[in-house]
């Protein structure tokens, strides 16, 4: 069955090929329209092809900019932590020397 279909298939293929000029024996002008066509085509791609390498090389800036300040963002955390654990640990040895004063005294 899948044969048949792929024949099928082959055979809209040839005579729309042929309907297109594309087998005719005129080498002028249908030659020159499927080759300028081409040309058209591939100045597209380009065109397009360029156009989403923009987009990619944006989005990837845009991705290692917020993994950098992610990265900021917790190096902050991590600094102010560290910050509030010296401060408890301030205050605690304060708190023993103070101790160790009234029990000298």
């Amino acid at each position: 069955m899948a044969r048949f279909y792929l024949f099928i298939l082959l055979a809209v293929t040839v005579v729309a090929s042929c309907e297109a000029g594309w087998f005719s024996r005129d080498t002028g002008g249908s030659v020159k329209n499927a080759a300028n066509n081409l040309k058209d085509d591939a100045k597209w791609w380009k065109a397009n092809a360029e156009s989403q390498a923009k987009v990619k090389t944006e989005e990837a800036k845009s991705k290692a900019q917020e993994a950098k300040y992610n990265a900021m963002s917790t190096t902050e955390k991590a600094k102010a932590k560290a910050n509030e654990i010296s401060a408890k640990a301030r205050k605690k040895t304060s708190n023993a020397f103070d101790s160790a004063k009234q029990a000298i005294s």
